[in-house]
């Protein structure tokens, strides 16, 4: 090939596991409004919002033919056999999405969902042109959310007939944005969700006691528009968590709020009755992020291949690593018993480390 990395050897095991396709992904949840620079910060360019929809929130058909045309020159000069679009959010709810973001999308709500479908139909129509010159078929799918809470702002998702796929989100359902302690990928709905009983979902008679944060509701949804066999569901490899839990039954459907609501991170802890999670931290929370001043952002993240040494009681050698003190840091150091435990209503494991009061939910072969 004539360029190198990572896209060289993509293409490299593609020859010799022809079966395999790749695509190649353009957004995500801090690159649909922006982008980050050299530096490592991010700049809010307005990404997909302004490359879609004007600011009187009408469509930018010439942003729109301008990226179509691009991504397509882009999958055929290195091999790949299509494009992922995760557009995070193109919603009439306001504040959804990355919370930089909100300045630019919010402004353009009103249009966002009639931009989404031109985008898509451009893009169907730009890839089956290139694909019929090449002799084959051009994939296009998007990431998409699976809470209805994100979903109702999308109207009834008439993009879906110019998809090959839909791959659901099926996680980040529950976690520290808010305070209720819950399944970050539930499969199906319980009926015990303490934030859907809080905002009245299995009492009020419009939704007929069915829940929405759900890998099932989010099925059943593009069910309505698409066939099963062109329906992806996620699977986190990755774990969220609370801290100082109380309530719930080994912490699940707990609550955990931060004690300083002003501390809450942006876009997160909205209002009275939303208020911020306490995120667990520290050996609780490798994989974390940092925030604009270089603290960390407490979410109870980690990989899986961790949440199952803290479940085994291994103390890791790698936290020096990850940034982690142990020795001067309290909470790096492993502390109390992670007893797994499952719900066999929701198929969904988690960690209860009862002596920290610590709640992670996680992933496992069941």
């Amino acid at each position: 090939f004539s360029y190198t990395g990572h896209f060289n050897l993509l293409n490299k095991f593609k020859k010799q596991h022809p079966d395999v396709k790749t695509l190649i992904s353009v957004g995500g949840w801090a690159e649909t409004g922006g982008y980050f620079g050299e530096d490592g910060t991010r700049v809010n360019s307005g990404g997909f919002y302004t490359m879609t929809t004007n600011a009187d929130g009408s469509v930018n058909q010439a942003g729109i033919d301008a990226f179509a045309k691009s991504a397509v020159e882009f999958i055929e000069t290195y091999g790949f056999d299509g494009v992922d679009i995760d557009y995070e959010y193109p919603s009439s709810m306001n504040d959804s999405g990355h919370p930089d973001d909100f300045p630019i999308s919010n402004a353009r709500r009103a249009g966002l969902n009639a931009s989404y479908r031109v985008l898509m139909q451009k893009l169907r129509e730009e890839l089956d042109i290139a694909g019929e010159k090449a002799g084959k078929h051009y994939l296009l799918t998007i990431a998409s959310p699976s809470s209805g809470y994100l979903l109702r702002g999308m109207e009834t998702f008439q993009s879906v007939k110019y998809l090959d796929y839909v791959n659901i989100m099926s996680y980040d359902l529950h976690g520290a944005w808010n305070s209720h302690v819950g399944h970050n990928a539930a499969l199906f709905d319980t009926g015990l969700d303490s934030e859907l009983a809080q905002w009245g979902v299995y009492t009020t008679a419009e939704f007929e006691g069915i829940g929405y944060l759900n890998t099932d509701w989010a099925v059943r949804y593009f069910r309505g528009a698409v066939s099963a066999g062109r329906i992806n569901i996620g699977i986190p490899y990755y774990t969220r968590g609370f801290k100082d839990v109380s309530g719930g039954t080994n912490g699940l459907w707990g609550q955990a709020a931060l004690p300083d609501q002003s501390k809450c991170a942006k876009g997160t802890g909205v209002g009275e009755k939303n208020q911020c999670g306490n995120g667990a931290l520290g050996i609780d929370n490798l994989w974390h992020d940092k925030n604009d001043v270089g603290e960390e952002m407490p979410a109870g993240s980690n990989p899986l291949w961790h949440a199952k040494n803290l479940e085994n009681g291994i103390n890791p050698s790698y936290l020096e690593i990850y940034g982690l003190t142990p020795e001067t840091d309290a909470d790096d150091v492993l502390t109390g018993t992670y007893t797994r435990f499952y719900d066999d209503v929701a198929v969904a494991p988690w960690l209860w480390n009862a002596e920290k009061k610590v709640f992670l939910s996680i992933e496992d072969e069941q």
